[in-house]
Parts: structure tokens; C-alpha cells; sequence
């Protein structure tokens, strides 16, 4: 497996825009010992510096058996990430406790020990609601496994309230899932949201999906409980263009329900947004513009 890392501009590119940074990152991908533990070493440190949370990955053995715990707007969240892999990447020094790897993908059935111990967790301090991050899936597929679905049903039943998972490189299905734990709370379950800049300029790697939700916390027959109040799914996908002055190429996220009626003249990209539009009736369902909306 290819080695991928970020130099000082990527960084400073990627992790936010103008006075705007990412508040949370998933670190625990399959390529996150590529540069062993300097790699994870420096990446978690850049991370404190920039005062940006990471989840996923940790320098200590105590804190891996923890989740991420913030409170904000008066909700306790607590936040848990995994891997399914490290490329096969031998542990610098043995040191597992680097990264939340789970080989979900493989037979027999995954030992999920590490997700409940920091549910568990998560729990002793009183979260509101825990919301899970994944890095698995079968790369460029639409759709989940059945294994992954009998995974995340487990979970959701077992405690966890949001699941979101990348990987696969293009955007996968969701569903909203009824759990028998409350007969009030369903768990919005995405098994994939594609990634925000891709690595190929094959079509479908380059749509992705941003999630807004908003969460409510209120008292149901006299127990504090914090829901999804409402839900948005934004597909978005990842525009080329150079600048002809300096002939610099240049990439932006653009929302594609703002260009399904504009009048496009290229036609290499007027054929890409039709296949986008596609791609969103397969995985999101034919009305997913209304999804952009969800109550």
C-alpha cells in the first residue's frame, strides 16, 4: 500500500477555510502508522497545537479505552473512532495502543470489545448521546456489507446513537434505525459519505456527502434524554478548474442541488452532474433532494 501523507500547505489547506477549522477529527484511518509513530506523533501534536480535537488515535495506553468527551450547548457528546486496518503495518515498538484498529472485516465475527469498553465509559461521565466514526467499508462499493449492518444494528441497540463512516471512497447508503433500547430514539446509521477531496478523478470518487444535525435534549417521562431533532444531507462533489492567468489548478466543494438547473456548457461536466444526480437516487433514494431537509 501506497505511503500518504500531508506537507506544511495541504495541512494548512485542509483544515479549514479562511477563520473557519474543523472542531473534531477521526484520525483512526488504515493509513495513520504510514510514517509510523512520528507520524501519529506529529499529527496529534499539530492537531493540540491548532486547538483541534482528535479521536481515534492516542500517545498513551490509558487513553485508549476512552472516547472523546466535550460538552457543547449544554450536551455532553461523546465521540468514538475506529479503523478496520493498518495496511498490515507492523506497530512501531508493539505499540497498539496507537490506534482504535478493529479487523471488522474478518472472519470470525469482529471483537467489538473495544467500542463497549468506551461506551462504557462514556456512560460513567454521563453522556448525553455517542456518536461513532468508522473507517471501513469495501472500497468504491455503493453499498454496505451484510456483516457491516449486523455490526452497526449491534451497536445502535447496544448504546451507540450516531454512526458515520468513510472509507470506501464514494458515498453509500443510510438508514434510520428504530432501536428496541427506547422506543423513542432512532439511530441515523451512514455506512458512507464519500471523501471530501478525492484521490482520483474517477467520477464517483469525487461526490461526497456533508451531514447537519441537530440534537435536542429534553425530558421524556421524567428521563433526560437528547435526540436528532432534524437531519440534512448535503451530497457535494469536488470541482476542478485552472485559473487562466497563472494557469494554477485550483478545487472547490460545491453543492450539487444548486447545479442540477444550471446552465452548464461544459460538456464533460454537464455529463458528471447527471451521473452525480444518479448515484444520489441509488444510495440516498430517487427523492433525496428532499433529504437536503429532513425533519
Amino acid at each position: 500500500m501506497p505511503k500518504i501523507n500531508a506537507t506544511e500547505e495541504q495541512y494548512l489547506a485542509l483544515k479549514g477555510h479562511q477563520d473557519q477549522q474543523y472542531t473534531i477529527l477521526n484520525t483512526a484511518n488504515n493509513h495513520i502508522i504510514d510514517c509510523g509513530s512520528e507520524g501519529v506523533e506529529t499529527t496529534l501534536n499539530r492537531l493540540t497545537s491548532d486547538q483541534i480535537y482528535n479521536v481515534g488515535t492516542q500517545l498513551t495506553p490509558e487513553e485508549a479505552n476512552s472516547p472523546l468527551i466535550i460538552v457543547v450547548g449544554g450536551i455532553t457528546l461523546g465521540f468514538i473512532g475506529m479503523t478496520y486496518s493498518v495496511n498490515l503495518r507492523p506497530y512501531p515498538n508493539n505499540q497498539r495502543y496507537l490506534v482504535n484498529e478493529i479487523p471488522f472485516h474478518k472472519k470470525p465475527e469482529a471483537d467489538l470489545n473495544l467500542i463497549y469498553k468506551q461506551i462504557a465509559v462514556a456512560r460513567r461521565k454521563n453522556c448525553d448521546f455517542i456518536i461513532l466514526s468508522l473507517h471501513w467499508g469495501i472500497e468504491y462499493e455503493f453499498f454496505p456489507t451484510k456483516r457491516q449492518v449486523k455490526i452497526v444494528h449491534q451497536l445502535a441497540q447496544d448504546g451507540i446513537d450516531l454512526i458515520i463512516s468513510h472509507h470506501a471512497h464514494c458515498i453509500q447508503t443510510y438508514e434510520l434505525y428504530p432501536v428496541q433500547r427506547n422506543n423513542e430514539r432512532i439511530v441515523p446509521i451512514f455506512y458512507g459519505i464519500g471523501n471530501l477531496t478525492a484521490l482520483t478523478s474517477a467520477n464517483h470518487t469525487l461526490l461526497s456527502l456533508l451531514l447537519n444535525f441537530t440534537l435536542v435534549k429534553g425530558t421524556i417521562q421524567g428521563e433526560n434524554m437528547t435526540f436528532v431533532k432534524s437531519l440534512k444531507i448535503h451530497p457535494v462533489f469536488q470541482l476542478e478548474y485552472k485559473e487562466k492567468a497563472s494557469e494554477h489548478t485550483f478545487y472547490t466543494i460545491e453543492i450539487l442541488s444548486e447545479w442540477l438547473n444550471k446552465s452548464v456548457n461544459n460538456k464533460n461536466l454537464k455529463k458528471r452532474i447527471k451521473e452525480w444526480n444518479e448515484f444520489c437516487e441509488l444510495t440516498l433514494g430517487k427523492s433525496w433532494k428532499k433529504n437536503e431537509n429532513t425533519q
